[in-house]
């Protein structure tokens, strides 16, 4: 998947980047914070090659870091997501697995849709608080 998107499915996960969230059937799975941005980076390029030296880069920016701390956080997503879900390319880097559902939008992610349109913006001759008192849907009127 190539544009952002709020929410990405697979199997019985769901991967939410923007509230750094990992749900396993619908309950939160304990991630540690490395090992969630390794994750967004293999998910957001799933089915491709992800080199060890990008996942470096990203997980990792401005730090001379060893390939095993990479290993330590692949280790730790295929204790939740399960062993075949991250494929190592032996020497280049990794693969994520599983196939990303269509339509990962759910009620969990945030809506795409606008606002509701807000009331026309009142003009100066008209007190606020004296329309708002006229109007029986206003929360501000006491029920007297």
């Amino acid at each position: 998947m190539t544009g952002p998107t709020s929410q990405y499915r697979f199997g019985r996960f769901s991967l939410v980047p923007a509230e750094r969230r990992l749900l396993a059937d619908g309950e939160p799975q304990s991630i540690g914070p490395r090992a969630f941005d390794v994750l967004i980076a293999l998910v957001r390029r799933a089915g491709q090659l992800v080199t060890k030296s990008e996942l470096l880069d990203q997980v990792w920016p401005g730090l001379v870091v060893e390939e095993n701390n990479l290993q330590v956080q692949v280790s730790a997503l295929r204790k939740i997501l399960g062993p075949d879900a991250i494929a190592t390319v032996a020497g280049k880097g990794y693969r994520f697995a599983p196939r990303l559902e269509p339509g990962g939008e759910s009620p969990l992610a945030p809506s795409r849709e606008a606002p509701a349109p807000r009331a026309a913006v009142l003009g100066r001759g008209i007190s606020i608080s004296s329309r708002a008192r006229s109007n029986p849907a206003c929360p501000c009127r006491s029920n007297r």
